[in-house]
């Protein structure tokens, strides 16, 4: 059916872009050495293992791989935050960017207003954590701060998930009801701003540990609004 053969095209357009680019680059640079250079005492291939794992979850869920290349590297391997963030931001640009494709080929249903205000809070957020907060985090503290984000939120998904009955939706209900002021063309939306908030925040967390939008995003979206996970 043309349903099944949209699925099949939305996963095998990414591979075969994403491969007919990897394959000669490595071919041409001869850069398969890499797979044996040691990065901080850790051979690099431990990184094509982990991102097989870290692709599943990423793909089963709404956190990017980096969610889990960044404690791998840290609280693992030992390698510097920096560099474990600077993976993420990487490997996020290729998956993530294969993920939309699939998404917006397959014509899945999002949330276009959580699209759009956590995206505009997250470019300053991202800015703004890269520049003057994330200089200033030692290495613990990045571990630290991750790994605290992530607990916190799993604890409070799991404590929601435990009311099966709850009432839950397709996307943000009644998102205009949020207008608490308007004038002409100048419109305030609450709703908008706990979004654009989000982002924000999640941009800045993102400056840290190389994943972040994506959790406050997910997290603002099931525990605020109720939107179906």
């Amino acid at each position: 059916s043309l349903q099944k053969r949209r699925k099949l095209f939305a996963v095998l357009i990414p591979i075969l872009i994403v491969q007919s680019v990897w394959w000669p680059f490595m071919f041409f640079k001869n850069q398969f050495h890499l797979f044996t250079d040691q990065i901080d005492q850790v051979p690099r291939y431990y990184m094509s293992i982990t991102m097989m794992f870290g692709s599943m979850v990423a793909g089963a869920t709404s956190e990017g791989g980096g969610a889990i290349a960044f404690p791998v590297m840290t609280l693992l391997f030992n390698i510097k935050p920096t560099i474990a963030r600077d993976f993420s931001f990487a490997i996020q640009s290729v998956g993530m960017t294969a993920a939309m494709f699939s998404i917006v080929y397959m014509r899945v249903k999002i949330e276009k207003n959580s699209v759009f205000y956590t995206s505009l809070g997250g470019i300053f957020g991202v800015q703004i954590g890269l520049n003057f907060v994330a200089p200033h985090l030692s290495a613990p503290y990045a571990k630290m701060y991750f790994v605290c984000t992530w607990f916190a939120f799993a604890i409070s998904l799991f404590i929601l998930n435990q009311n099966i009955d709850r009432k839950v939706y397709d996307e943000i209900p009644r998102f205009d009801s949020g207008i608490v002021f308007q004038r002409g063309f100048f419109v305030v939306n609450y709703k908008a701003y706990i979004l654009t908030f989000a982002g924000f925040i999640g941009g800045v967390l993102t400056a840290v540990s190389g994943s972040g939008i994506d959790v406050c995003s997910f997290a603002t979206l099931t525990l605020f609004f109720r939107v179906s996970e």
